[in-house]
């Protein structure tokens, strides 16, 4: 048999894949026999019989309606594989004003980049813009194009074939003739039939949810960055996923640009610009990017995270244990404050602990200062509650 994919690689992928997935039940379930599920998994890698399986199926209400499907844990254990094999050629690839999907940047990084970029045009105009339903409308035919050609060109090794093979075969994948729906199957009736893969053209869309989704999305949309940054190099430009912004010195040269970046996103990628999602203003007025607002040089946060914090908050209130609910409380609670903490936001943490009702406040600890997070309580946490279960049953032993 010729071994394309060794045990050692795919024992990697799969360390890489469980990290903070070892309290889920699909990876608890694939650790209890691992060894020989990596085996099997190994082996229809390299005969060429590897079937990707069923995947989860929900959706999500925050921040809005969206469809996402799960893959299966060894499904996603071979994402992690080749990634691994191919992603340095994807980052090599990537445009340095793209922030999403890369170690190093993020949302927090664009808002800093946008930030910046709006210093040097104090009297500039800015433009927001969106594509219209990207991840459903991503025409597949044209990723496995671009991602053939560029496996091909960049993967010198003799498995280039291999790896060709299996990108396409995930690509091509459709999860939703395949998956298992579960949680609230009433939003599905509220999502347009172009946001749901259930409805969508069989040609088109990614699902989202997966690590290769996102990394073939943002290589789709690699090839949009470089038309923009060779096409207008007077426009300051910056993406994340598939939200964008053009900064100029003139509306004009904005509105210039705007006819032929449209034609380009319809004829050589297959996508469509939103046409009610086009923002123009003064840079003067602040612009709102990827869930923050910035203005005078000043990173705000975007009033959608406030909500989702105070959601939580009256989430917690109306919990009847409170005690059994607290560590997962104090966890999402610093998951949105150690967002907040990166932005003009000391008021909002502030207001937000005081909006925190009394009988909770009894198991938390007071926050510091600066309220940047909180905590439980020692007695109340999970992991003490263990250890003194364990030592009242061995004492009763021995009484």
């Amino acid at each position: 048999m010729d071994e394309k994919v060794t045990i050692t690689e795919l024992y990697d992928a799969y360390l890489e894949c469980r990290k903070k997935k070892r309290g889920t039940i699909p990876c608890a379930e694939f650790e209890l026999n691992e060894a020989a599920n990596l085996y099997d998994l190994w082996l229809e890698l390299n005969t060429g019989t590897y079937v990707i399986g069923q995947s989860d199926a929900f959706c999500v209400t925050r921040p809005k309606d969206r469809e996402i499907f799960a893959a299966a844990f060894r499904d996603r254990i071979v994402h992690h594989f080749l990634i691994r094999k191919i992603g340095d050629y994807f980052e090599a690839f990537f445009d340095n004003e793209s922030y999403s999907c890369r170690k190093g940047y993020g949302n927090l990084y664009g808002a800093r980049r946008l930030c910046a970029q709006m210093q040097e045009l104090p009297n500039g105009w800015g433009a927001r813009l969106d594509l219209q339903g990207f991840f459903m409308s991503i025409h597949k035919p044209t990723l496995c194009k671009l991602l053939e050609d560029f496996i091909r060109q960049n993967h010198k090794g003799e498995d280039v074939d291999f790896l060709v093979t299996l990108a396409l075969q995930i690509a091509n994948h459709r999860p939703e003739l395949n998956c298992y729906k579960k949680g609230r199957t009433d939003v599905w009736k509220r999502l347009p039939a172009n946001k749901s893969l259930f409805t969508n053209a069989d040609d088109c869309g990614l699902a989202i949810g997966n690590l290769t989704s996102q990394i073939f999305a943002n290589f789709y949309l690699t090839y949009l960055d470089k038309f923009v940054r060779e096409k207008y190099p007077n426009l300051k430009y910056g993406r994340y996923v598939d939200d964008f912004y053009l900064l100029a010195e003139t509306p004009e040269e904005i509105l210039g640009a705007l006819p032929e970046i449209r034609a380009y996103l319809y004829d050589a990628l297959r996508v469509t610009l939103h046409p009610l999602k086009v923002y123009l203003q003064p840079i003067s007025h602040g612009m709102a990017f990827i869930g923050f607002y910035i203005k005078d040089g000043r990173i705000y946060t975007g009033n959608r995270t406030i909500s989702h914090l105070r959601d939580l908050i009256r989430m917690q209130a109306s919990e009847k244990d409170k005690e059994f609910h607290v560590e997962q409380f104090t966890r999402r609670y610093n998951s949105q404050a150690g967002f907040l903490v990166h932005t003009y936001s000391y008021n909002i943490r502030c207001r937000a602990w005081y909006l925190v009702d009394t009988e909770t406040k009894a198991y938390l600890e007071q926050p510091p200062w600066d309220f940047t997070k909180i905590q439980p309580l020692h007695q109340y946490t999970l992991k003490y509650k263990i250890i003194k279960n364990y030592y009242d049953n061995v004492q009763s032993k021995f009484a």
